[in-house]
């Protein structure tokens, strides 16, 4: 399994402690190479180049065959999907610039019987989010579902099948993530094409609150957890 991260000029530090901690902890039984994708113009690359050069760094015009953008929240979902080109690995986990870790992840938290998990949420969850339900609904509708009660949370980490993420990137317009009528988000229409092709017995097995973040992954220090200007986590 592979890592892939996408970041932008503003994030970079946060990337930093991200990669950093990810680095140090690990990520199942051996040191999984790193994917950084930079969403920004290419200055912010070429720092990026100079920051991690132990990584594998791509620019986003070096994965994507689109060449323009409407934000950088919508572009990253499909940059998310658009890593599978260069991943080289069979399965690959999506972080984000804003998590870090505070100890090391085993395999046995990451596969079952060589399938990946998956946290699920039903489509009830998001009664309270309209738009959410939109996304879900516009997921389904795109892939030509009748029925789409549960999907993969809306937030990472996640871990993609490459060949499924490929499968899918070269088969959607990536003007779905945030330009046409009927839009959606990444994760939702991952999970309603793995729905659609009958994968989810192939390649993954639902655990409930797999790997919410308070469990290995956080997003903000606590207590139990701060960090010094290296980046070194300390437990207190």
């Amino acid at each position: 399994m592979e890592i892939v991260l996408v970041t932008y000029s503003k994030d970079l530090d946060k990337a930093d402690l991200c990669i950093s901690t990810i680095k140090k902890y690990g990520v199942g039984p051996y040191q999984s190479k790193f994917r950084v994708i930079i969403n920004d113009i290419e200055s912010v690359y070429a720092t990026a180049k100079l920051k991690w050069p132990d990584l594998s760094v791509y620019h986003w015009k070096d994965i994507s065959p689109t060449l323009s953008w409407p934000s950088g929240w919508w572009s990253q979902q499909w940059l998310k999907l658009c890593a599978s080109c260069v991943v080289e690995e069979d399965w690959y986990m999506i972080v984000d610039s804003d998590m870090f870790l505070n100890r090391h992840i085993d395999l046995q938290e990451l596969f079952y019987n060589e399938r990946a998990f998956v946290s699920l949420k039903p489509r009830s969850a998001y009664s309270d989010q309209p738009q959410f339900l939109e996304f879900i609904d516009n997921a389904r509708t795109f892939v030509g579902l009748d029925h789409l009660e549960s999907v993969m949370r809306a937030v990472p980490p996640q871990i993609f099948r490459t060949s499924v993420a490929l499968d899918l990137a070269s088969n959607i317009d990536p003007r779905i993530f945030g330009i046409l009528g009927q839009r959606t988000t990444e994760f939702f229409l991952y999970w309603a094409w793995i729905c659609k092709h009958n994968q989810i017995e192939n390649f993954y097995h639902p655990l409930d609150n797999w790997l919410t973040m308070g469990t290995g992954f956080f997003t903000q220090p606590t207590r139990e957890v701060a960090y010094n200007k290296n980046y070194a986590i300390i437990n207190l």
